[in-house]
């Protein structure tokens, strides 16, 4: 049977930003009283420690359950282009898109110069553009062959800043108070704690059965905890893919992603704990990743082992 006659297509969104919900258009409203304005807020334990998986939902139910299907059916069809292809498109699509919200400088054409090229010497851009290729391409395979822990998001944080972090910080909790940027939010300041928090989200999130969910949940609280020195953001992403490789559902690339929408995303929820500008970017990114990336039953992951590790 042809997978491709029996599955409904979906169409691409068209637009190069979501169409914002009234709640996302409430928060933009909300963040554009400057800074120094709003409340300080600092770390919620509650909100981690009431969420139960499976009976609460940090994205609308019915939006989750939407995407899961289409992220899933999606999987099924059989891609145009050889299995392969797609796969390396989408560790270097995603690495080139999570860069870019790391604000690095570079285009389409010097990405793929990178990406085909023998270079050892690397500036900083371009050595962020490399560890985003190698945490995505870990992923892929750390997916297939574990389970999700939280030593595994430890792990997914040094792919990501190995060569641009020291060696004490990979993978470590920071002792070092830190800050985010234009924000009155105020991580978490307790190494003990931090671990402590991690390996809670970790648990959480494992035990959510829809990926959709699971992913939104990672992406949303690894970033809020803060737990490292630094790429903290740039590892959510990352590690938001684990649930969807997992369960063989089309990944997520944050292609097209403004970097303002997505700063604006995370500091509503890191702020106030509301969710909607996040849900309408995240839903956005994947409809469109979810078109591009078909075939994800196909994939497979033996033949990306050895380069994947080289």
């Amino acid at each position: 049977m042809d997978p491709s006659k029996t599955i409904p297509q979906y169409k691409v969104p068209d637009k190069d930003s979501p169409t914002w919900s009234h709640g996302a258009k409430k928060m933009f409203r909300y963040l554009k009283e400057p800074w120094q304005r709003r409340p300080v807020t600092e770390f919620r334990f509650e909100d981690l420690e009431r969420y139960v998986p499976n009976e609460s939902c940090l994205m609308p139910n019915s939006l989750a359950s939407e995407l899961a299907k289409l992220g899933k059916d999606r999987a099924l069809i059989m891609h145009s282009q050889s299995a392969k292809a797609v796969a390396w498109n989408f560790f270097r699509e995603f690495a080139l898109s999570s860069s870019l919200l790391d604000e690095v400088v570079l285009s389409v054409e010097d990405a793929n110069t990178l990406f085909s090229g023998d270079t050892y010497e690397w500036d900083h851009d371009e050595a962020t553009l490399k560890q985003n290729l190698h945490a995505i391409k870990c992923t892929w395979i750390a997916a297939a062959y574990s389970t999700l822990h939280s030593s595994f998001i430890r792990q997914a944080h040094t792919y990501a800043m190995v060569d641009l972090l020291p060696p004490r910080h990979l993978g470590k909790a920071r002792s070092i108070i830190t800050r985010v940027g234009a924000s009155t939010y105020r991580p978490l300041n307790n190494e003990r704690m931090l671990d402590e928090m991690l390996d809670l989200i970790c648990t959480k999130a494992a035990a959510i059965t829809n990926p959709i969910e699971a992913s939104f949940f990672l992406w949303l609280h690894i970033a809020y905890l803060q737990p490292f020195l630094e790429g903290n953001r740039r590892t959510s992403r990352v590690v938001a893919n684990f649930p969807l490789i997992k369960a063989k559902y089309t990944p997520l690339t944050f292609t097209g992603v403004r970097i303002t929408d997505y700063q604006s995303a995370m500091i509503a929820f890191y702020e106030t704990g509301d969710v909607a500008i996040a849900a309408d970017l995240f839903e956005w990114s994947y409809r469109r990743a979810a078109e591009k990336y078909a075939g994800m039953e196909y994939w497979g992951r033996q033949s990306f082992m050895q380069q994947s590790t080289d």
